[in-house]
């Protein structure tokens, strides 16, 4: 239902590469929105929750938090596929890591 979601997925999120980066980098968890299929009520929930939480308001949105859940970074699809992903993945986590310092 999502194009850019289905693009960010095919793209970065299911290459090996991406898998291996963020295995060393992250934690990753993948909440779904889907619009052509329902969802149980707690899940509903859940995910409303997480989208006010973290001001979530259009897909697809990637968030970067820290070990406490608080927020770092907010991304999304961008252009150029896997290689200037992990740039832009990269340098969030310089710049993050240098701020918290």
């Amino acid at each position: 239902w999502c194009p850019w979601c289905q693009k960010l997925e095919e793209e970065v999120l299911s290459q090996q590469e991406f898998l291996t980066f963020a295995e060393n980098h992250f934690v990753l968890f993948k909440a779904d929105y889907p619009q052509n299929q329902e969802q149980p009520a707690r899940i509903k929930e859940q995910n409303k929750a997480l989208a006010k939480k973290y001001g979530i308001d259009s897909v697809p949105t990637v968030l970067i938090l820290d070990g406490k859940g608080n927020p770092l970074a907010k991304t999304g699809y961008r252009h150029g596929g896997l290689g200037p992903y992990l740039t832009h993945l990269q340098e969030i986590l310089n710049k993050t890591t240098s701020s918290n310092r």
